[in-house]
């Protein structure tokens, strides 16, 4: 049955998204009757039309939309149930359990673990990476000794920790034929080239996503600089959306931190209205009773990596 719930939520997602059965038959690698016959046969169980195919493009019904979201919901609380059962499996008093973002790990793992590696050499380490309300739920049940958020998913009887700053703006390739008439002269991730929102509303954006939709922090980014992309293309990794904005693929909102993290041979073009990166505060989150001697530790590493960013 999960097996079953995810295939239709990845289908039916992708259909949402490309509004056309060709279109989501190639993505998803099958024939467009294939993918007919599946949204036929899912609409006869459900007893209900998830799409209004009479219109053109095709549009989700209120049904659909329902159905998508309730999917969601189940498929995260599966994945919270299947962490929770692994992490009654260790023994606390050898593990530190962590929960950190899907691409936030992979910018400052390695260094802060490596340094905990040192100070607690029997330490078992397990990561849990999720959203951040998630991540703040499994704090407030024991289930993590300490969450890094990036936003401030607050639970009130939970303390926090102010641990740093990242710093991000938009990339583009050095190159990109829009931006070659403007002085890129000292251009770099702590100066981007001060851009007019009228270059950037011309650009294929990458984003990151949640399902087949917009992350919250990237609706808010749209919806505060008033940007209004001509295409936007959803990369669930942000490597990979640094990797072909450097390639002129389209324009990416990323931590500044992939500059030095990814080698590539293209040259980055940062870019942000103002020419000042955005700044993003990062939290640790302990459960009730407050951080260990390892969780502290670890907070510790984290904050000292961001300041020597």
């Amino acid at each position: 049955m999960a097996r079953r719930n995810t295939d239709a939520l990845y289908y039916v997602s992708v259909l949402a998204e490309e509004q056309n059965l060709t279109r989501a038959a190639e993505r998803l690698y099958i024939t467009q009757p294939a993918l007919t016959a599946y949204l036929n046969r899912l609409e006869a169980e459900l007893g209900v039309r998830l799409f209004d195919r009479s219109l053109s493009p095709i549009r989700l019904t209120e049904a659909g939309r329902y159905y998508i979201a309730e999917l969601r919901r189940i498929e995260d609380q599966r994945n919270r149930l299947m962490e929770d059962l692994r992490s009654l499996e260790q023994d606390s008093h050898e593990t530190l359990r962590i929960g950190i973002g899907r691409n936030r790990g992979a910018l400052w793992l390695p260094q802060v673990l490596e340094g905990l590696r040192s100070a607690y050499p029997g330490l078992r380490v397990q990561l849990f990476e999720d959203r951040d309300i998630n991540m703040s739920e499994h704090t407030a049940r024991g289930m993590l000794h300490v969450a890094v958020l990036e936003t401030f998913a607050y639970i009130g009887h939970l303390p926090y920790e102010q641990i740093g700053e990242e710093r991000q703006c938009f990339v583009t390739g050095y190159d990109n034929p829009s931006f070659m008439a403007l002085d890129r002269t000292g251009n770099s991730p702590e100066t981007p080239l001060d851009v007019d929102i009228t270059l950037l509303n011309r650009q294929p954006f990458l984003c990151p996503g949640v399902g087949a939709a917009l992350n919250e922090y990237t609706q808010w980014l749209f919806a505060n600089y008033r940007l209004n992309p001509r295409d936007i293309t959803l990369v669930a990794n942000n490597v990979t959306a640094y990797e072909l904005a450097l390639r002129n693929f389209g324009c990416a909102f990323l931590c500044t931190r992939y500059a030095s993290l990814v080698r590539t041979e293209e040259r980055p073009l940062f870019l942000m209205p103002g020419g000042a990166p955005v700044t993003r505060r990062l939290y640790a989150v302990y459960p009730p009773a407050g951080p260990g001697p390892a969780a502290a530790a670890f907070a510790r590493g984290l904050g000292e990596a961001l300041k020597a960013r």
